[in-house]
C-alpha cells in the first residue's frame, strides 16, 4: 500500500480542514444535485409527458432507470448530509457520498443525449460506442491523476516545506494535454458521423468539459477519502466544530464592540 506519512501532509490537513472540510464538502454535495436535479427534471419531464413508450431500445430503457435510482440515492445521500451534526459524526463516510456525488455530476448529462426531445436524433449505435469511449478515457485519466495524486502525497509535496508543489503538476499537465486531444477528436467524430449543428456539438463539449474536469479534480476526493480514513487527524470532531464556531462568534462581537467604542470616542 502507499507509503503515505501523516507528518508530510500539513498542507493537504489545511485544506481538508478548510476547503474541504464537512461543511465545505457538502456545498459540493448541493451543488452537484442541483445539476442532477436539472438534468433529471428534463428526464423525468419527457416520460411525463410521453410515457415509457416512448423509449424504444432496451438499453435507452435500461439506462435511465439505472439514472433514476442513482439520482434518488444522491437525493437522499444529500437529504442525510444537510443535518450539521450527521456531517461531522460520519465524515469519513461522506467522503464516499462525495466520490459518488463527483460520478453523478460527470456522467448525468449524459442521459440527455437518449432524448430525441432535446437532440436532433435518436443516438444511433456507433455514437454511443464513442460515448462509451469517452467515459473510459475520462476513468483511465481519473485513474492516473489519483495514481500521480498519492506519488505526490508520498513524496511530500503536500507538506509545507522545500519539497512542497502544486495539485497541478507537469505530470498532470501532460496527462490533461493528452485526454484532451483524445477527447476532441471523439466530438469531432461524432460531429462527422451524425452531421449536428453547432448547438448540439456544442453540448457535447460542455458535458466533455465536466466530465473530464471532474476526473482530474475527483483525484483530490480519493486522498481526502483515504486520509480520513487512516489518519485520525484529519477528522473534526463536532464538539471541536462547536468550539471553532463559538470562539468565532465571540471573535466578531468583540470586533464589533471594539469599532462601535472608536467610533463613540
Amino acid at each position: 500500500m502507499w507509503n503515505i506519512k501523516e507528518e508530510e501532509l500539513s498542507e493537504f490537513k489545511i485544506t481538508s480542514r478548510n476547503r474541504l472540510d464537512p461543511d465545505g464538502a457538502t456545498g459540493f454535495m448541493i451543488g452537484a444535485f442541483i445539476w442532477s436535479s436539472i438534468v433529471m427534471f428534463m428526464v423525468i419531464g419527457t416520460f411525463v409527458r410521453f410515457g415509457w413508450s416512448y423509449f424504444s431500445s432496451p438499453f435507452e430503457k435500461t439506462f435511465l432507470s439505472i439514472e433514476l435510482i442513482l439520482f434518488s440515492i444522491q437525493a437522499l445521500a444529500l437529504f442525510i448530509y444537510l443535518i450539521p451534526k450527521v456531517r461531522f459524526k460520519f465524515q469519513k463516510l461522506q467522503t464516499l457520498v462525495i466520490l459518488y456525488c463527483s460520478f453523478q455530476l460527470a456522467t448525468i448529462g449524459f442521459s440527455l443525449l437518449l432524448l430525441p426531445i432535446w437532440m436532433e436524433s435518436s443516438t444511433n449505435t456507433p455514437t454511443l460506442i464513442y460515448i462509451g469511449l469517452l467515459l473510459l478515457g475520462a476513468l483511465f485519466l481519473h485513474i492516473l491523476t489519483t495514481i500521480d495524486t498519492f506519488k505526490q502525497a508520498e513524496n511530500g509535496a503536500f507538506n509545507m516545506g522545500g519539497n512542497s508543489s502544486s495539485f497541478f503538476n507537469k505530470t498532470k499537465e501532460r496527462f490533461i494535454i493528452g485526454a484532451g486531444i483524445y477527447a476532441i477528436a471523439l466530438v469531432i467524430i461524432i460531429w462527422l458521423n451524425n452531421q449536428y449543428t453547432l448547438g448540439t456539438i456544442g453540448f457535447y463539449l460542455v458535458l466533455t468539459v465536466i466530465l473530464y474536469a471532474v476526473a482530474v479534480a475527483s483525484a483530490e476526493f480519493q486522498l481526502l477519502a483515504y486520509c480520513r480514513f487512516k489518519f485520525s487527524s484529519f477528522n473534526t470532531s463536532w464538539e471541536e466544530h462547536q468550539r471553532k464556531r463559538s470562539k468565532y462568534r465571540n471573535n466578531g462581537k468583540n470586533n464589533k464592540r471594539k469599532t462601535t467604542k472608536k467610533k463613540l470616542s
